[in-house]
């Protein structure tokens, strides 16, 4: 707003009073810059508050897809690990076929050996 002092500058101007038309465009344009210049600030505080916004969404855009990958690399290295885990269990498997286990009775064949030759005696 134009203070009294400043209208009183205006009014009595070193050339001699001024009209009040030219008081009234002086004052016009004097409230047309100010609110110009208030838009101005308006306008970049919105500019910037974009911005962020924009670099916000673009950043977790990035997280994303940086999660996605992670998640990946995570699910291929379980992978790995189960087929490591696998190989070594069918190489113990393996090896150990042949040692005879000391946790096993051995099997007397002696029953079988009997009904073999009753069986044999019949024919």
């Amino acid at each position: 707003m134009l203070l009294e002092s400043q209208l009183r500058y205006v009014t009595y101007a070193p050339n001699g009073p001024t009209s009040w038309s030219t008081i009234l465009r002086y004052r016009l344009s004097y409230l047309a810059k100010d609110f110009e210049n208030g838009l101005l600030n308006q306008l970049n505080e919105v500019k910037t508050l974009f911005n962020q916004i924009e670099a916000a969404v673009d950043q977790c855009s990035v997280d994303k897809k940086l999660f996605k990958i992670e998640k990946k690399e995570l699910k291929l290295e379980n992978e790995r690990l189960l087929e490591h885990i696998i190989t070594q269990d069918v190489v113990n498997i393996v090896i150990h076929a042949d040692v005879k286990s000391v946790n096993v009775l051995p099997v007397q064949n002696t029953f079988l050996d009997h009904n073999i030759a009753i069986d044999m005696m019949k024919m």
